[in-house]
């Protein structure tokens, strides 16, 4: 089933006012929403569903939503910090790649 929804604001207080009022579906719910995005995953979307999974996890554990939160936030700073060093390595990669095929141009 796809979600169609009619604004990101109207999802939102969707999900606020389930999360208070039915638990249970608001997990449905966003299950539904995030489900599309997960389903069959390209090899560079991987990552993306472990990092979804590693969210849910920390969000059943946690005492209080505050707890959550913070447990949340630093999973998403660790995997910030992570892709920003890929970031960094692929540039210099691509930075090196230009400078060693710049020579080889002007040779021919």
């Amino acid at each position: 089933m796809s979600v169609e929804p009619k604004s990101y604001q109207g999802i939102f207080e969707e999900l606020a006012h389930l999360a208070t009022t039915d638990p249970a579906a608001f997990e449905q719910r966003r299950r539904q929403i995030l489900e599309p995005f997960m389903s069959r995953p390209t090899e560079g979307e991987v990552s993306a569903v472990a990092l979804q999974c590693a969210i849910d996890v920390e969000r059943v554990r946690a005492r209080n939503a505050a707890a959550g939160y913070q447990s949340i936030e630093r999973i998403l700073r660790g995997s910030l910090v992570a892709l920003t060093a890929a970031l960094r390595d692929l540039g210099k990669a691509l930075d090196d790649m230009e400078r060693e095929a710049k020579p080889a141009k002007h040779a021919s």
